[in-house]
């Protein structure tokens, strides 16, 4: 999986905009996203404020008329996506994948002028989108070495994002044990999981 930090807004104002995903064209939308918060400018929607983020470095380093306030925390960034979505309501903020809302919700990202290595050294200078982040899979030394058959079933294991935000979204959102919504997924996608086994030695 990759981790994919960034600027979101809900996938029918790409619908209504379709020119709204370059970052170029923020501005032109600006009034859009006016809110009592932001006043004469538009509300850029950040998150939690103890993370750590670029996005009033990139309102800046970027002119763009946007206000950055912040909702508080994760919960109420789903929550106001979750409006937004379902009351057609414009909105614009920071957000992630995987992200189990993704499974509920479609969220499109804006595109940011490109990272690249150093883009981002210095906090108040970021004018760069957020870099991907790779999920790796760590194991014990140990057990790499003495796993046997269990070790090469987790080296075959692989899965998207949208996998991961669809066992995310039923233990979060419908109640299920983890080991439930294991099998859930298991039952659902077994291409998927054959493949791995097939990857296996000894299977």
């Amino acid at each position: 999986m990759t981790g994919i930090i960034g600027w979101y807004v809900p996938d029918w104002m790409v619908t209504d905009h379709p020119d709204i995903l370059d970052w170029n064209n923020l501005n032109k939308y600006a009034d859009l996203f006016k809110t009592s918060e932001s006043g004469d400018k538009g509300q850029f929607l950040a998150s939690d404020p103890t993370f750590v983020t670029n996005d009033e470095a990139l309102v800046t380093n970027l002119k763009l008329n946007y206000k950055v306030v912040y909702s508080g925390s994760e919960a109420a960034s789903i929550t106001a996506y979750q409006q937004a979505s379902k009351n057609k309501t414009p909105l614009l903020g920071y957000f992630y994948d995987p992200q189990w809302l993704l499974n509920e919700v479609k969220l499109d990202k804006v595109n940011l002028p490109k990272w690249t290595e150093g883009c981002d050294a210095d906090p108040k200078l970021v004018n760069c989108d957020y870099p991907p982040y790779t999920l790796n899979k760590i194991v014990a030394t140990k057990f790499a070495t003495d796993g046997g058959k269990a070790y090469d079933l987790v080296k075959a294991f692989s899965w998207t994002n949208k996998d991961q935000n669809e066992v995310a979204d039923a233990i979060a959102n419908k109640n299920m044990a983890p080991e439930d919504a294991a099998k859930a997924w298991i039952d659902a996608h077994p291409d998927t999981w054959k493949a791995w086994m097939a990857g296996s030695s000894g299977y």
